[in-house]
């Protein structure tokens, strides 16, 4: 049986997902990707930055509040050196 009254229930999670993804995932990868790591690494902490932030109880208010800054704690719990994010920061 169709959804009726709009878009189904799945259809909208997924079009918040690629909103959500392209929001955040161009800027997360490019200061994954300051910190040098190799290539597979830094798609790890990628994706599983953006899925445990996606999945993340409080999502959209730690979003308005924090942003990316939100999203760089999950990457750092994944592995990104926050050293060597430090630094390359620094060097701009």
């Amino acid at each position: 049986m169709p959804f009726l009254g709009g878009p189904s229930p799945a259809k909208r999670h997924q079009r918040a997902f690629t909103a959500f993804y392209k929001a955040y995932a161009p800027k997360l990868w490019g200061l994954i990707l300051l910190a040098n790591l190799p290539a597979s690494q830094s798609e790890t902490i990628l994706i599983n930055t953006l899925t445990k932030a996606w999945n993340h109880p409080d999502r959209q208010q730690s979003l308005s509040r924090q942003g990316l800054g939100w999203l760089l704690s999950f990457a750092y719990a994944e592995g990104l050196p926050n050293n060597l994010l430090k630094q390359a920061l620094h060097t701009l």
